[in-house]
């Protein structure tokens, strides 16, 4: 993905991690839910998405926006951005039928896999219910963000999983316009010292679609806060990532999966 339009503007579409850390293997093996989506046959990874039960990953729209299932595949415990992991192909991809590509609004998609992630160890991002939604959308609560996208705003790939805590924002915060940002959305960052314009974390190209992800519940499992969308450059004063606020496509999710939320 390049660049698209939100609200008549260019924007960046798709987000990395920016000041980041090299993941290590306990972490990965705890959040191994991480989907990394790839063109059918290759590796290297173009979106994210995370595993949320049964046979179904979730990610962005806008990652498989006219993309049929038989040209991706799916990987899961991937080392590094051009090593294989565990691979399946997909059955099915459901669009929010709301998605509105110029917007960005309703940015969520489903991806139908052939064969059952569980059976290879891949454990699930839990949804949150209602009750948690009171909690995890609250002004400075953090999350985790994760992937192999690129460092800086244009850069490569990155070749070993990165992660990062970012937290959310208010829309005074930042320098976006009121009207840019729906109710569907979250806005996600940390700019850590404010006169510091190059420590600013965030995602970038090649992060889309996976989502930021908190631990609640019983157990402090992880669970999932937002769906990494768009922003305007990366890591940029001012301009933090936007993510679909995952919360609320539960019922969305539900009607389509029957995978319930953790409490």
């Amino acid at each position: 993905m390049e660049e698209k339009i939100a609200n008549g503007t260019n924007v960046q579409n798709d987000l990395k991690i920016v000041n980041g850390t090299t993941i290590s293997d306990n972490l990965s093996n705890q959040f191994n839910f991480l989907a990394s989506i790839v063109p059918k046959g290759k590796n290297k990874p173009f979106c994210g998405g995370a595993f949320i039960g049964k046979n179904v990953v979730l990610t962005a729209a806008h990652c498989v926006d006219g993309v049929n299932a038989d040209q991706i595949q799916v990987q899961f415990k991937k080392k590094y951005s051009n090593s294989s992991g565990i691979t399946f192909n997909v059955k099915k991809i459901l669009i929010h039928p709301n998605y509105n590509s110029i917007t960005a609004n309703n940015d969520i998609a489903l991806i139908f896999l052939r064969g059952r992630p569980w059976k290879k160890g891949i454990k699930p991002l839990y949804l949150p219910s209602y009750k948690l939604q009171k909690t995890i959308y609250r002004p400075n609560k953090r999350s985790f963000i994760m992937g192999f996208g690129s460092t800086f705003s244009g850069g490569g790939m990155s070749n070993t999983l990165k992660y990062a805590i970012i937290k959310n924002m208010r829309l005074n915060q930042t320098d976006y316009p009121s009207e840019w940002i729906t109710s569907n959305m979250v806005i996600m960052g940390d700019y850590r010292d404010i006169n510091n314009p190059n420590d600013n974390i965030d995602t970038c190209q090649g992060d889309s679609g996976t989502s930021s992800f908190g631990r609640y519940g019983s157990g402090k499992r992880p669970v999932a806060m937002g769906i990494t969308s768009w922003g305007i450059g990366c890591a940029l004063d001012g301009y933090p990532g936007v993510y679909t606020k995952t919360g609320n496509y539960i019922q969305w999710i539900y009607s389509k999966t029957r995978i319930g939320t953790i409490n």
